[in-house]
């Protein structure tokens, strides 16, 4: 399963749809964009609330915010990618990031 790490190595996405393409789903082949975050913490129920911010590589405003290290799905526009990871562990602010490329629409996974 390809995946990559965030900064500080505190983040880790996980590509569960081996790529990343542009578009609405679901993609030519039928299956859909999935990436789940995860973020590193000391939380003995396992659970934390992550907000995760999504924009093209250099755009100011995010595209999509949403929290709990869920799952992105559809891209608007091919290109990197970066993911803002925002957390708190044991009262300390956490941040990290990732970038992760989005082939062009119509694009076989």
């Amino acid at each position: 399963m390809p995946w990559a790490f965030g900064t500080h190595n505190t983040t880790v996405a996980f590509v569960f749809s081996r790529v990343l393409v542009a578009g609405n789903g679901p993609r030519m082949d039928g299956t859909y964009n999935k990436v789940r975050f995860v973020a590193k913490a000391d939380y003995p129920n396992g659970y934390m609330n992550v907000a995760i911010e999504a924009r093209l590589l250099g755009q100011s405003q995010p595209f999509v915010t949403f929290t709990n290290a869920g799952s992105a799905g559809d891209f608007p526009k091919s290109g990197c990618w970066t993911f803002r990871l925002s957390w708190r562990d044991h009262g300390q602010p956490q941040v990290s990031t990732i970038n992760l490329e989005v082939l062009p629409a119509g694009t076989r996974p």
